[in-house]
């Protein structure tokens, strides 16, 4: 190998070590509610900031725990390259077997230990694979693929394996040699005296101390004539946009629940509330249908539903669930507006915040 193809090589080698390790810290340092895809948040957690936080959750969101395999074969493939060990299969070959190899590890993490450990990749293919082949077909196709797979793009051979195995079980023990003992020495006999019983310590009772009467003070009165300053100072709330009419909100109830049947989960849309920011979605489900399902499909919605991400919750004091789907077109909640409600005025309290509006 001449020397300009064994730096291109080491140079490609480096930075695949370098992206490996890079993937492994986004997924370790990985924060559910970092800013990604599917969230709306500003603060990251990740070590590797924004850029981490997206990595990571684009990652596992596709695969799942499997995505903790691509760090580890980043930097064999560097450590490879730096080293000058060139692969003995063509690159399109082994795009292939790495797809299969993911695939399978998806697949079983998705069998094992259910949804969403394999992510939409593992689901996707563990859902076909248990409607053709059932589970134990499911094992008996991914557990020999991804075997497989492993041996393609490792230099493993079960052949060479039980061969060593053999020779080790064969190949006899070489005897230990004997090592003769010392005599140990004899210790000298020590007698031991009765221990001493020293005189009972009597402590004398230590007085009490009865903590101050603690005197409540009454607030007192300003003085001055201060005025509280003119809401008027504000800007003035902008005009709202065209708000969405009674048939598209009609359209999403339906969509919504199509979406959920999807995921076999029957039930209606009872009512819809739209907001400045987010529309609520009251959903009534079918008897039988667990609540905790329903929570858990939030990130599995937000995709078919075109959003970033939505929130579940039970409503108090109803029999539905709420959800909560960002708006397209958000409008800006003014603080004149909230300071200028009648809420805000007839309240008797003088801490009352004007925090933001209800949509219900």
């Amino acid at each position: 190998m001449d020397k300009i193809k064994r730096i291109r090589y080491e140079i490609s080698g480096i930075l695949a070590v370098v992206s490996g390790l890079i993937v492994f810290i986004s997924l370790v340092t990985h924060y559910q509610w970092d800013p990604s895809p599917a969230t709306t948040a500003t603060d990251a957690r990740n070590l590797l900031g924004i850029f981490g936080s997206y990595v990571s959750d684009i990652l596992l969101q596709a695969v799942g725990f499997t995505a903790y395999l691509f760090p580890i074969l980043l930097c064999v493939f560097g450590i490879r390259q730096i080293l000058g060990k060139q692969g003995k299969h063509k690159p399109a070959a082994a795009v292939a077997v790495l797809l299969i190899l993911v695939v399978s590890v998806s697949s079983l993490f998705t069998l094992v230990l259910k949804d969403p450990s394999g992510g939409i990749l593992g689901s996707v293919s563990t859902r076909i694979s248990l409607k053709l082949l059932s589970t134990t077909g499911s094992y008996l196709l991914f557990v020999p693929l991804a075997f497989v797979t492993i041996m393609f793009l490792t230099p493993f051979s079960i052949t060479d394996f039980a061969r060593e195995i053999r020779k080790k079980a064969v190949m006899p023990r070489m005897p230990v040699p004997f090592k003769n003992k010392k005599k140990k020495k004899e210790q000298p006999h020590i007698e031991e005296s009765e221990p001493v019983q020293a005189a009972p310590y009597k402590q004398k009772p230590l007085p009490l101390v009865y903590p101050a009467e603690i005197k409540q003070r009454t607030a007192r009165k300003a003085k001055g004539e201060y005025e509280i300053p003119s809401i008027e100072l504000l800007r003035d709330p902008q005009p709202a946009k065209s708000k969405p009419s009674k048939d598209e909100l009609l359209a999403s109830s339906e969509l919504l629940a199509k979406k959920l049947k999807d995921f076999s989960v029957d039930g209606s849309v009872t009512h819809v509330t739209p907001g400045p920011v987010v529309t609520m979605f009251e959903f009534e489900p079918a008897p039988g249908v667990k609540i905790n399902r329903i929570l858990s499909l939030a990130d599995d919605l937000a995709l078919p539903l075109k959003t970033t991400s939505l929130r579940i919750a039970p409503i108090p004091g109803k029999s539905t669930l709420g959800i909560e789907v960002p708006n397209r077109e958000r409008e800006t909640v003014y603080l004149k507006e909230m300071l200028a409600s009648e809420a805000f005025r007839k309240s008797s309290s003088k801490l009352t915040l004007a925090l933001g509006k209800d949509i219900f």
